[in-house]
């Protein structure tokens, strides 16, 4: 692991982390390594009678302390199909987006508190449908450059998760989690990483990221 400052390595590690997209993105190839069991046949396949709700999310990577590090939020307990789990900040597309990156920066502001003139965009990853909210997600991928302070919307954000990446690259990271209430009855793959666990749709997000990070070398970026 090689231990860089914000400022001495975002220059570097901004250079090494857009490489990554010079090759064709893993794909539902790496998705479905995490996606829920009895799910995958919704996911992967375009609905036919439904209109899906666009949505951006954002994978926002900085170096904390030296270590690159990725941002999940918690979201809070609530009503809904989404109640408690860990995710990517992002929403659904408004109007006043321009597109889904736009969506993507605008609510990772609205709630983390990082502002987007902060995020400078790496790149895009596999768009991926969810079936029970019926959304679209495009995900994107941004570097911070300096050490990012968080301040989260309590109505939308229980909690800031800090990963490290090599954490999410370790062999034993990802578990098979029991059918359960908390995850639909289904049994379900997940990393399971400092008593959080990412399951459903963001961990097959983090899936190909974690794949492409592989594929490139994770010894080559600075930070990690």
């Amino acid at each position: 692991m090689r231990i860089v400052t914000s400022k001495g390595g975002a220059g570097l590690l901004y250079r090494e982390l857009r490489s990554l997209f010079d090759q064709p993105l893993p794909g539902v190839e790496s998705q479905v390594q995490l996606a829920p069991a009895g799910r995958v046949k919704d996911i992967f396949k375009t609905p036919l009678n439904r209109q899906p709700v666009c949505s951006g999310v954002l994978l926002l990577l900085y170096l904390r302390k030296g270590v690159l590090t990725l941002c999940f939020i918690r979201r809070p307990e609530y009503p809904g199909i989404h109640s408690g789990q860990m995710a990517f900040p992002g929403g659904r597309c408004e109007d006043c987006d321009r597109d889904s990156m736009d969506t993507a920066l605008r609510e990772t502001e609205e709630e983390t508190g990082v502002a987007r003139d902060q995020c400078r965009i790496l790149g895009k990853l596999t768009p991926l449908y969810i079936p029970p909210s019926n959304y679209m997600v495009y995900p994107y991928v941004a570097l911070v450059n300096d050490d990012p302070v968080f301040t989260p919307d309590p109505a939308e954000v229980a909690g800031i998760v800090e990963v490290p990446l090599r954490d999410l690259l370790k062999p034993d990271i990802v578990k098979l989690i029991p059918p359960s209430e908390s995850f639909g009855f289904l049994e379900v793959p997940a990393y399971v990483c400092n008593g959080s666990v990412i399951w459903g749709a963001t961990a097959m997000i983090t899936a190909e990221w974690v794949e492409m990070v592989r594929r490139h070398g994770p010894e080559k970026l600075p930070g990690f």
